[in-house]
């Protein structure tokens, strides 16, 4: 124990003479003094609502990796919203929302609105059809009418889809095309457009017109975690930490190093433990600082947030075996660090071709001998992009509700085999310091 304690040290102190440790501190400060900076600014509901109601012709969907939007142009119109009072013959889960009236010119805009939104959703499971967008699918106005209960249904949907769980709907018996809302949510920071976003103390306020309080504290930590963390903090750290081992093979150094009492294999392994001690503290300050701030002054976060140290420190020990590898052979620093980067990026465009191949061929089967090719690189290969999915669906999950998800990320999630991903990407490591190992402990030095 004494023996990994020194060596911590030592790491410790290398990254501090190398200035890396500095510089990766003065990089965490920007997003915690940022998140300590940002408040939710609540918006009255009701002069919102008739702004949902028009925007319920123009919604999108993702196309591969483009995000599409799709207007319609029906006329739509939205009248006098009015909070609903408990003595109200409606049902008891709607009293404390809001009521109004909405108004299609034609009803076979509704219609339409209706058809294109099933085609998005067939898209978006992986069905195909026919792009929304522009052109309408052929005989499209010849369809049959929809009948009231599909009409009612694709209204629910999309009231639901701006955060409200309880939606009531009805055709207007009177008035064609006219159909009276009701609407409420247990949780009103899912509703969308209904804060807006404080920046630099209030300096600045964005109003949130497509997103809720809770989905952009949610994009945040994930930003935080799988962008700010994730990419531009790896790079520094691998880059900072590549030159620990060919350092220690340096003649002089290595022969102080191996004088003491301890085998190669254990010293190469607390090395690597070295490594990732320097990244566990940066970690535990730039999540827990961002945790902190975001939790103070929106009260949105969840302590799942913290988990995402847990895997960026996961993300780092993984490249930084190969990192270990390519410095005991080369004994180059710059060697080290591109072989770890060019893993890590490779492996990323792997894992996202991988996961939305059926969606770039637009529901069709893909050739079979480019399914079999990424399958034999994703078997081999780390999945350390599959450790930023492991944040976004854990976050997504703890900071939503089921319905909020479900209209959220719940669409655009991969379907992801956790046990096979988790497992193939510890067993890369192992044999990258296997062989590191293995190398050391042979090589005459």
């Amino acid at each position: 124990m004494s023996q990994l304690l020194a060596i911590l040290k030592d790491s410790l102190r290398e990254a501090l003479d190398r200035k890396a440790f500095l510089v990766l501190f003065v990089l965490a400060l920007f997003p915690i003094l940022f998140c300590f900076s940002v408040s939710l600014v609540p918006r009255p509901l009701a002069p919102r609502i008739p702004e949902m109601a028009r925007n319920l012709a123009h919604f999108g969907y993702r196309a591969g990796l483009a995000h599409v939007s799709v207007n319609r142009g029906a006329q739509i119109t939205a009248g006098e919203v009015r909070e609903i009072g408990d003595a109200e013959d409606l049902p008891a889960d709607l009293r404390g929302g809001h009521a109004f009236d909405l108004t299609f010119s034609r009803i076979e805009d509704l219609d339409g609105l209706a058809r294109a939104w099933r085609r998005i959703e067939d898209r978006l499971a992986g069905k195909g059809g026919r792009d929304p967008e522009g052109e309408e699918e052929k005989g499209e106005g010849e369809a049959e009418p929809l009948t009231p209960e599909e009409r009612i249904a694709f209204l629910v949907e999309r009231f639901q889809s701006q955060g409200f769980n309880h939606v009531g709907a009805g055709a207007d018996p009177n008035t064609p095309g006219r159909f009276r809302v009701a609407l409420r949510a247990d949780r009103p920071q899912e509703i969308r457009g209904a804060h807006a976003l404080g920046l630099f103390f209030g300096t600045i306020e964005v109003p949130l017109s497509d997103v809720s309080a809770a989905e952009i504290i949610l994009q945040l930590q994930l930003g935080f975690a799988n962008v700010f963390a994730g990419f531009i903090v790896m790079l520094v750290a691998l880059s900072a930490t590549s030159s620990f081992v060919p350092r220690m093979l340096e003649k002089g150094t290595l022969d102080l190093v191996l004088a003491r009492p301890i085998g190669r294999t254990r010293l190469l392994l607390y090395k690597y433990l070295g490594g990732l001690w320097f990244i566990a503290i940066f970690a535990a300050f730039l999540i827990g600082g961002c945790w902190l701030g975001l939790t103070v002054r929106t009260g949105l976060t969840t302590l799942w947030f913290l988990f995402s140290a847990v895997t960026l420190l996961a993300t780092f020990a993984v490249l930084y075996s190969v990192s270990l590898l390519v410095g005991v052979l080369t004994r180059s620093s710059g060697l080290s660090a591109l072989a770890a980067i060019g893993i890590w990026g490779a492996t990323s465009i792997i894992v996202d071709v991988r996961h939305q191949l059926r969606m770039f061929f637009m529901g069709a089967e893909p050739p079979r001998a480019l399914e079999s090719a990424l399958e034999v690189a994703y078997t081999i290969l780390p999945k350390t992009k599959d450790l930023g999915h492991l944040n976004t669906y854990a976050l997504s999950r703890a900071q939503l509700s089921p319905d909020a998800l479900a209209h959220s990320l719940g669409q655009v999630l991969p379907e992801i085999d956790w046990a096979y991903s988790l497992g193939t990407t510890a067993a890369f490591t192992a044999a990258m310091l296997a062989l590191a190992a293995w190398r050391f402990s042979r090589k005459d030095f």
